[in-house]
């Protein structure tokens, strides 16, 4: 391959991973305060790196990322919900079209072989976690997530 298609290939690498954010991806486009990103390890070995951020409704959104930069799960607390659309990213159309009917409290749960999203709480008080199984690393334990 000439080195001329390869930054052509590079470009489009790039303006794709620009246009695109949330799980699955590298980025996540949500008004923010970085308040503390901490560098993990699962039991199994695996390393990843969760960034807690506070948006600008108050609510707290915490983000995993995978070794080579990849979102593969996020979590939330707060007074607002966080924009879906943006967390999910890519996988937003195929939640919303997958939605059990909300339940007690307005709980909403979506499982899906590629992700899965479980979300709670009422205006003033939400709190949920996101998540691709497939895309977990190694050893991840879910219950970090809440």
């Amino acid at each position: 391959m000439s080195k001329k298609h390869v930054f052509a290939a590079c470009v489009a690498a790039a303006a794709h991973a620009a246009a695109a954010g949330g799980l699955g991806d590298v980025r996540l486009d949500l008004p923010s305060v970085q308040e503390a990103t901490l560098q993990k390890k699962t039991p199994a070995g695996a390393d990843y790196v969760e960034t807690q951020l506070r948006l600008e409704t108050g609510t707290r959104l915490r983000v995993f990322r995978a070794a080579d930069g990849v979102i593969f799960a996020a979590s939330w607390a707060g007074p607002f919900l966080p924009d879906l659309r943006e967390v999910l990213g890519t996988h937003f159309a195929a939640v919303a079209a997958r939605q059990e009917a909300p339940g007690p409290r307005n709980r909403m749960v979506v499982r899906q072989d590629d992700v899965v999203l479980v979300s709670d709480g009422r205006l003033g008080a939400f709190q949920g976690q996101a998540w691709l199984p497939g895309q977990l690393p190694a050893g991840f334990d879910l219950r970090v997530l809440p």
